[in-house]
C-alpha cells in the first residue's frame, strides 16, 4: 500500500499480505497519530476505503474523503508518479540481492531525504521540520541556527582565553558550590584536566567535581587545607 502527504511530497509504503480493513485501517490509524488528521483523503475505488470501519476513522477525523473515479486513477496524479517511481527503484535496488524489506526502507529513506523537484526542499523538512541526517547532510552549508551557537561557543572560550589557567594535580582551589540556595565557593584540591583549558574535576569533601574554567580560583597556600587536614 502506498501513501503520499500532497503538501510535503512524503511518502509512505506498506508491505501487507492484503488491503483487507485489519491490514489497512491500523496503518492510517498510525498515520494519523504520528502525522494528524489530513483535511482531504483521496484513495481509489477500493472497497476497503468505503466499509463503515474506515468511514468511522474518517469522522473522527472530521476529514474530506474522494475517491478517483472508477479505472481512473490518474485523476490522483501524485500518487500515481509516485507509485510508478517506487516500482521501479525498489526492482533496481532489488538487484543488490537484499531483501523487499530492506529495499523499501532504503527506497523510504532517499526519497525523504532528497530535494523534491516541486517543492525544491526535502519531503522530511517540510513534514518533520528538521533534515533526516544523511552522509549528504554533512556537506551542506550550516544553518542560520547552528552558525548563531557556534559563533557563541567561539566568543565564550575566546573570553576565557584571557585568563590562562594552569593547574597541577594537587593544586589548592576553590570552587563554584552551588549545594546551598546561594553559590558560594568551597575549597577542594585540583585533580585533572578534561578539556584543555575548559573543564576540570576537582575533589571537594571526598567528592569529585566538574568545573568550568570560569568556576576555579588558585587557593592561598597559606589556608588550611580540608582535603588534606
Amino acid at each position: 500500500m502506498y501513501i503520499l502527504d500532497s503538501h510535503s511530497k512524503w511518502p509512505e509504503a506498506f508491505n501487507i499480505p492484503s488491503m483487507s480493513e485489519e491490514n489497512t485501517i491500523p496503518i492510517f490509524e498510525g498515520l494519523f497519530v504520528r502525522f494528524r488528521y489530513p483535511s482531504h483523503l483521496v484513495t481509489d475505488n477500493y472497497s476497503t476505503f468505503i466499509v463503515i470501519a474506515f468511514q468511522k476513522l474518517l469522522k473522527a477525523g472530521v476529514l474530506r474523503h474522494s475517491t478517483t473515479p472508477p479505472q481512473f486513477p490518474a485523476t490522483n496524479g501524485a500518487a500515481e508518479d509516485f507509485v510508478d517511481r517506487f516500482k521501479r527503484k525498489i526492482n533496481s535496488i532489488l538487484k543488490d540481492h537484499i531483501t523487499l524489506k530492506a529495499a523499501i526502507i532504503k527506497f523510504l529513506f532517499d526519497s525523504r531525504s532528497k530535494l523534491h523537484a516541486a517543492t525544491n526542499q526535502s519531503p522530511a523538512s517540510l513534514m518533520l521540520g528538521p533534515e533526516l541526517k544523511t552522509q549528504f547532510l554533512l556537506f551542506r552549508p550550516p544553518s542560520v541556527k547552528n552558525r548563531i551557537i557556534n559563533d557563541q561557543e567561539r566568543q565564550i572560550c575566546n573570553n576565557l582565553g584571557e585568563t590562562k589557567i594552569n593547574f597541577s594535580e594537587g593544586d589548592s582551589v576553590v570552587a563554584r558550590d552551588y549545594r546551598g540556595k546561594e553559590p558560594s565557593w568551597t575549597p577542594g584540591i585540583f585533580t585533572r584536566e578534561i578539556v584543555p583549558g575548559l573543564t576540570f574535576l576537582i575533589k571537594v569533601d571526598g567528592l569529585i567535581w566538574k568545573r568550568h574554567a570560569n568556576k576555579l580560583l588558585r587557593r592561598s597556600p597559606v589556608v588550611k587545607d580540608k582535603e588534606t587536614g
